[in-house]
């Protein structure tokens, strides 16, 4: 039995990181901002989680031309989605699918925030994607997470 288990646990997690990919990648297609420092464009990952351990991450393909400071600190989009997936993620009991866009400015673009006039696509199409999937798996939870805060939806 535990060799079954383990066999449908393996194609869960490769089905959630393939689905994973696939949302990053139709957000990419989506986005309506302007890169100049791509590093909004590289904070785009996933991770698939199994009783709380990272065992499948992804990311984008692209690399940021140059370190955004932010609040004093020098970070790129990619660092801040390892650190997210790696150590500040809480995963849930189970078998966790995160998608996430770590630049913490990427809020501000989608909210229209501070000076931003218009508000442009950053991370709802991954959103609605990512609550689409959670509907076709029994007692799937959908949940945002947003300045540190999760709200199940």
């Amino acid at each position: 039995m535990a060799k079954t288990k383990q066999s449908a646990i393996t194609r869960i997690v490769d089905l959630l990181a393939n689905e994973g990919q696939k949302i990053v990648d139709k957000e990419l297609s989506k986005v309506s901002y302007t890169y100049r420092s791509l590093n909004l464009r590289d904070s785009y990952g996933w991770g698939v989680y199994v009783d709380g351990k990272l065992v499948r991450k992804g990311y984008t393909a692209s690399s940021p031309g140059i370190k955004k400071k932010w609040y004093g600190e020098e970070i790129t989009g990619y660092e801040a989605v390892a650190e997210y997936l790696e150590h500040k993620y809480q995963p849930h009991p189970g078998i966790d699918l995160a998608v996430v866009a770590a630049m913490p400015y990427g809020e501000i673009l989608q909210n229209a925030e501070g000076n931003v006039k218009k508000k442009y696509e950053v991370i709802a199409v991954a959103r609605n994607e990512v609550k689409a999937l959670s509907r076709k798996f029994k007692n799937a939870k959908f949940g945002i997470i947003s300045h540190g805060k999760q709200d199940n939806i």
